[in-house]
């Protein structure tokens, strides 16, 4: 009798699962569908502003460029340009702001 219940309990899980698939797939269906559709809003609605859009050629006066703060940053390395043992030409960079480490 067990077995008999056991096999009749997996059954119905079985059909269960199987109805909440079905539920889940439509769902994910109905949302492909309101993607799509949004989407399709979203660029007509952005295809008009991008044909409305113009260029204009603006030239900087001198009194428009203000320059609040300018820096440099230098960091030295040495270039060494070799051959590897394949004769094959070979660069490397090493800093040059580092300590000997001896």
């Amino acid at each position: 009798v067990t077995k008999h219940r056991m096999t009749g309990k997996a059954k119905l899980d079985i059909a269960e699962s199987e109805a909440e698939i079905t539920r889940l797939e439509a769902e994910i269906e109905s949302m492909r569908e309101d993607f799509e559709r949004e989407s399709a809003a979203i660029a007509a609605r952005w295809e008009a502003t991008a044909e409305s859009v113009e260029t204009r050629r603006v030239k900087p006066r001198r009194s428009d460029v203000r320059v609040d703060y300018c820096e440099l940053a230098w960091v030295p390395y040495w270039e060494f340009a070799m051959q590897d043992a394949a004769g094959r030409p070979v660069s490397r960079r090493l800093p040059a702001y580092e300590r000997d480490p001896r």
